[in-house]
């Protein structure tokens, strides 16, 4: 998109002024992380601003390295919040998934009250799936 000559991207990149890393702990050291922060170089060379930079993660320890890696500014401000909560973790295997887990979903929020359901699945197309089922079946 930095490199586009479409002026609607350049102006959608014009606006940008803030960004949101999420899962930052996946790209410290690693060559997306750097790529991405030269992006960020170059997006403010562009635009002559700062970018506010905002990373999260759940399984980060360490926001110092994150704040280095990134060359956030020394007036970076990290919070840290620590969550306590029983987790109830199941394995599932779902044969007919059309009826199975839109059952499956009002189950665990009308019977359960659960409100908080992360659900993994084994690739993006289960993904799509999955997410298609359950806009079909809103709770």
């Amino acid at each position: 998109m930095l490199g586009s000559s479409n002026s609607d991207l350049k102006a959608f990149l014009f606006r940008v002024k803030i960004v949101i890393i999420d899962e930052v702990h996946s790209l410290i050291h690693q060559y997306r992380g750097r790529h991405l922060v030269y992006l960020f170089i170059r997006l403010e060379r562009k635009t002559g601003l700062p970018l506010q930079k905002i990373a999260m993660s759940a399984t980060i320890s360490q926001v110092d390295a994150v704040i280095e890696f990134f060359e956030f500014q020394n007036s970076a401000q990290s919070v840290m919040a620590s969550v306590k909560r029983n987790i109830s973790a199941r394995l599932l295997h779902i044969k007919k998934e059309k009826t199975e887990i839109p059952a499956l979903l009002n189950d665990l929020y009308d019977t359960w009250q659960y409100r908080k359901i992360l659900i993994f699945v084994n690739s993006r197309v289960a993904c799509d799936r999955l997410f298609g089922i359950g806009s079909r079946h809103p709770l």
